[in-house]
Formats: structure tokens, sequence, C-alpha cells
């Protein structure tokens, strides 16, 4: 995620140097895309709970480990409530996901 929020800042400093907020908009540009991985990723993680996937554990994990990166990231922009908040539901929810037991096929299934 800083490769991705490094590459839009350089981006933005190339196009943007002769403005006065050269300094503040690459930090706003790069909580924003931390934001929108979150909202993607518990967003994904709401679709885990609901269907069946193959790769249910990997994709699990990724969800969780780029959830807690966000909300380190954006932790100058939290409180620690909000913070604990937020770790707290993406590891009960990561943890509802492996434990749930999958749905099995009836036997009269392809008839």
């Amino acid at each position: 995620m800083s490769y991705i929020c490094t590459g839009s800042t350089f981006i933005v400093d190339a196009s943007i140097t002769k403005y006065q907020y050269y300094i503040i908009l690459p930090d706003a540009l790069c909580m924003f895309h931390a934001y929108q991985y979150a909202i993607y990723f518990v967003s994904f993680q709401i679709r885990l709970l609901f269907y069946v996937c193959r790769w249910r554990k990997g994709q699990t994990f990724l969800c969780l480990v780029v959830l807690c990166g966000c909300c380190y990231f954006l932790q100058h922009f939290r409180n620690w409530t909000q913070i604990s908040f937020h770790v707290t539901s993406a590891v009960y929810t990561s943890v509802v996901i492996l434990t749930r037991k999958l749905t099995e096929k009836l036997p009269g299934y392809s008839v």
C-alpha cells in the first residue's frame, strides 16, 4: 500500500509543484486511498461471509492484513476507540468466516 501511495504522491508532486497545496495534497490523497482500500476489503469480507469460495482462508487472511494495515496507516486521523473498533471488527469477522461451517449439497441436488 505504501508503494501505491508513494506512486500517487509522486504523480501529484510532479503535476502540482507550483501550487501552495504541495505538502497537504499527497497526504490527503494517500488517506483517500487508504479509506478506499478499507471500504473495498470490508465489502469483500462481507462477500466472504455469504458466498462459498475456494481460497477462503487465504482471502480472509489477506483482508485482515490489509484492514489492519489501513488502520495503522490512518492512526493519525482516528482516536484509539475507533482504531480498536475497526481492528476488533476485522478480527471478529475473520474468525466468523473461518469457523463457519460450509453448507453441503443435498443428496438429490443434481436430479
